[in-house]
């Protein structure tokens, strides 16, 4: 069973080449499901994830809203991010950096796909995060389309489910698109 220490390792020991290349191919994967959508929910890359930004500007180019999850002091809130510079957010006590706590929360009629990293993922759309269930409670509170983002070696074949698990509707990684 892969265990979350395996993942944060690997990860770290990415090179920045790697993680670009990574991210660009995982990026080219999502224009198909972002067609129809006002807003995306991004996360901005914490501890080598892959790197959206691009896909972020990209899709305020397009008129596309970009919330990111806001730390609220118990749980995470999709807060709009009107500018990609880094003076226009705050960390939060994991140390991800969010968008202002000011900023307008993401409105529950928008159409929306979110973007959603984990440490490792099913192509059944089971996910593991950090084991606090932050991800989970938030993913069901909100509509839209949960796309599960990683690098490939992310993805397993099993995961351990608790309860509390959302399912997504699809992983990508750098090297294929999986529906769940």
């Amino acid at each position: 069973m892969p265990s979350r220490a395996d993942a944060i390792i690997k990860r770290q020991q990415l090179l920045p080449s790697t993680i670009r290349h990574a991210s660009r191919c995982i990026a080219r994967q999502l224009p198909p499901f972002l067609g129809s959508i006002e807003a995306i929910v991004g996360y901005y890359p914490h501890q080598n994830e892959p790197n959206l930004l691009p896909l972020y500007r990209w899709c305020q180019a397009q008129k596309m809203d970009v919330y990111l999850p806001t730390w609220n002091g118990a749980d995470y809130t999709p807060r709009l991010w009107k500018s990609l510079q880094p003076t226009r957010l705050v960390r939060d006590p994991f140390g991800i950096l969010n968008p202002l706590p000011t900023s307008p929360i993401l409105n529950q009629d928008v159409k929306t796909v979110w973007l959603v990293p984990g440490l490792w993922f099913t192509k059944y759309g089971h996910r593991m995060g950090y084991g606090k269930g932050i991800y989970d409670r938030m993913l069901t509170q909100w509509n839209g389309i949960k796309i599960g983002i990683g690098y490939h070696w992310q993805l397993v074949d099993t995961l351990p489910q608790h309860p509390g698990d959302y399912q997504l509707n699809h992983v990508i990684t750098n090297l294929e698109v999986e529906a769940a």
